[in-house]
């Protein structure tokens, strides 16, 4: 009888984790509406939003309790304990830095250990600590209590649901979830094509015209703030009062109250200062925007071309997310970092591994001194990094916000007296902003303060010879346009940025490159700035929520960048030609591609080749000498079982153009690998490849990612998707 009621019984219930994970909804959520509202009145919606995976949770913690096997018991155990784990550092990720962080990019940061290891203060060991314990905790509940709980669960699962899917996009961001992102993804997608060379011409005449540098040539100092904000300023923002200095500071010069940064982080407001673009993606590049932007023409040329001896210095490590490979690619006279000062090797380290501000002062004022007598113009970059989060004191005072906020602007007084004492304001113009917004969550009175807006505002003070002191210019000016209309800035009456750009991070969210083709554009419509949420895929773009007055104007200008970046990276010389508009299967069960060889100097033609095809399995394997003047010209079905986003790339080092449909995805002419993003239906679509040989060691040329995947992994295109294809008898005349 006590055998039987034992198996009838159920295990004991993980009461500590469930607790665990509810902790941190709990934490979640009431700190999201303290900053967010200032009050816990929006805690409850915030709650909501991740009653999901509480609702998942439990379900698993009494599917865990119901188990009669000891391993199920124990891996199901390990499974809860990785799962609150999880949900614990997406939140104090997203708490922290205010981005989405899946556990699959914490790969990314890993061998960064030094910034890492600043976020693993003692709040982080308890929370580990209370894990550990919280594993441990187990209570034994009725058969009862049991069934109440599964119908609670899927309760939780179907309101965190609605929730996620029925809240506000700036809301709706920090679920763990976001339903309603997916489902946007999913419903509402673009098919792509890459610019033609006949398009990048007609855009190119709406392309920004050359740096305007003031006549003077100044000697010129631009200060990049690490998260420097304008709600911190009294007076960029009339609402907070947490940076006294820089507001006493601002007497000295212009202040523009309406500038605006193009990005969310650093990476993105370096590109936009120094190329002077917002880093909008454009076909064919990767996520990997210094990289990727190393490769384009920027407005730091200009002053290059000028005679302006161009250098770049900061006290971070300049090879962080690959920020020497850009300051390469721009060809910048000097750029030094952490690694490369004497006085900064020597130096203690703190935020992001680096030392204090007071050496990189210290450093570019010695450098003013060295260059006293040369008679060349001198553009020199300034990044700092003490303020970056999380906030640690470099002089021993208390690790908050306001201690080290008021330590960085006690030293960027004194380094603007020292240059003063210098005399370099006879000549010499030093330019003072933020890269980007500081990386926590919007609170109520930035949005009521600056509306759509609010994520994009950073100050600019201009110091100089013929600037007013004290005075404020109420002008839109966006990062982008800095050094581009630097010029213009002591002339009032002229404008300077019209439409603004706010370009999304690029995340991964659940294996897919979510906000990497999203954007916002502004107009200043009766005094108030209007923003214009735009998704672009290829040469497509869709103003997804109304668009500006001027929205051909806008359009024009954003395809000229965005096709020019295109062609800039991978070459205009002709080898892509358009794909045919059509083929038939070829007949039998056959799998793989159709290959012709046609001379190498027909890559454009679409004439019909001689003789029947061959049959080969993958790109490359047709050709008989690797290193011969021919061109592989290759032609199948590629059958789509899902419909969705696919990414396409070609091979390191192959040279090879693809078509799908007829549009243009692939335009490999350089030594770079590129990836394009295509909508998909779920059938047959032709895909028409001019290939080179000899240009690929690295097997397949053409890799892909399907929709759905869990991990960002390329692989080979199976030939068991691809049938071989003939032109249709049209394309043969």
């Amino acid at each position: 009888m006590s055998k039987t009621s034992s198996a009838r019984t159920p295990g004991r219930l993980a009461i500590g984790l469930l607790l665990f994970v509810l902790g941190i909804l709990l934490f979640k959520s009431t700190r999201l509406s303290l900053e967010v509202s200032g009050s816990v009145a929006l805690a409850l919606r915030y709650l909501l939003l991740d009653a999901t995976f509480l609702g998942l949770v439990l379900i698993f913690a009494v599917a865990h309790a119901r188990s009669r096997s000891r391993f199920a018991r124990l891996a199901g155990l390990l499974l809860l304990v990785l799962a609150a784990l999880f949900y614990a550092i997406h939140s104090f990720v997203l708490l922290e830095l205010d981005e989405y962080m899946s556990l699959s990019d914490l790969g990314r940061y890993l061998p960064e250990w030094q910034m890492v290891k600043g976020f693993l203060g003692p709040v982080s060991m308890l929370v580990m600590a209370l894990l550990l314990v919280a594993a441990l905790l187990h209570v034994r509940l009725g058969q009862r209590a049991h069934r109440v709980l599964m119908v609670g669960s899927a309760f939780l699962v179907g309101i965190g649901l609605a929730a996620s899917y029925q809240a506000p996009a700036d809301v709706g961001r920090y679920a763990l979830i976001p339903v309603g992102r997916i489902a946007e993804t999913l419903m509402d997608s673009q098919p792509l094509s890459a610019y033609a060379p006949a398009q990048a011409e007609h855009f190119a005449q709406f392309a920004p015209q050359a740096a305007e540098i003031p006549a003077q040539k100044p000697d010129i100092m631009l200060l990049v703030i690490e998260s420097l904000s304008s709600i911190n300023s009294f007076r960029t923002s009339g609402v907070q009062d947490l940076l006294p200095s820089f507001d006493r500071l601002s007497e000295q010069g212009l202040l523009f109250t309406h500038f605006m940064a193009n990005h969310a982080a650093s990476e993105g407001g370096i590109i936009a200062l120094l190329s002077g673009f917002p880093p909008l993606h454009y076909p064919t590049a990767t996520p990997l925007m210094f990289d990727e932007f190393a490769a384009q023409p920027a407005v730091i040329h200009d002053y290059r071309r000028a005679g302006y001896f161009v250098e770049f210095l900061t006290n971070a490590d300049l090879s962080f997310i690959g920020l020497d490979r850009y300051l390469d690619g721009l060809d910048i006279d000097l750029a030094r970092g952490r690694d490369e000062v004497a006085e900064f090797q020597s130096a203690p380290r703190f935020v992001q591994d680096a030392p204090s501000d007071r050496f990189l002062y210290s450093e570019a004022l010695q450098r003013l001194d060295q260059r006293a007598e040369d008679e060349n113009p001198w553009l020199l970059v300034l990044a700092t990094s003490s303020t970056h989060l999380p906030y640690t004191h470099p002089e021993g005072g208390d690790d908050t916000a306001e201690a080290v906020w008021d330590w960085a602007m006690a030293r960027l007084e004194e380094f603007v007296g020292g240059l003063e004492q210098r005399d370099f304001f006879d000549n010499g113009l030093l330019l003072i902003t933020g890269d980007h917004r500081q990386m926590r969550p919007l609170t109520e009175a930035e949005t009521e303060r600056y509306g759509d807006s609010a994520r994009t505002r950073v100050p600019l003070l201009a110091i100089g010879p013929g600037l007013p002191g004290g005075e404020i210019d109420n002008r839109l000016f966006q990062q982008a346009d800095l050094l581009r209309y630097l010029g213009r800035i002591n002339r009032p009456g002229e404008r300077l940025t019209a439409h603004p750009v706010w370009v999304e991070r690029y995340n991964r969210i659940y294996g897919r490159v979510e906000s990497i083709n999203r954007f916002r554009v502004f107009e200043l419509k009766q005094n108030e700035l209007a923003a214009y949420p735009v998704r672009v895929l290829g040469t497509d773009l869709q103003w997804l929520q109304g668009r500006p007055e001027s929205y051909r104007f806008i359009e024009a200008g954003i395809h000229a960048q965005r096709s020019a970046h295109q062609f800039a990276r991978n070459g205009d010389a002709p080898a892509c030609g358009q794909g045919l508009a059509g083929g038939v299967a070829v007949s039998g069960k056959r799998q793989g591609l159709s290959v012709w060889r046609l001379p190498a100097s027909n890559i454009n033609a679409l004439r019909n080749p001689e003789g029947p095809p061959d049959f080969v399995s993958e790109i490359g394997s047709g050709s008989d000498d690797a290193h011969s003047r021919v061109l592989e010209w290759y032609l199948a079905f590629l059958d789509v079982e899902e419909t969705g986003t696919y990414w396409f790339r070609s091979a390191q080092g192959s040279r090879l153009c693809m078509s799908i449909n007829g549009h243009l995805v692939l335009d490999q002419l350089g030594e770079m690998a590129m990836q394009a993003p295509v909508e998909l239906e779920q059938g047959r679509h032709l895909l028409d490849i001019r290939f080179a040989p000899g240009t690929s060691s690295a097997g397949m040329g053409l890799q892909w990612v399907e929709p759905g995947l869990s991990k960002w992994r390329w692989r080979p295109v199976p030939t068991t998707r691809l049938a071989p294809a003939l032109p249709r008898e049209s394309q043969q005349n």
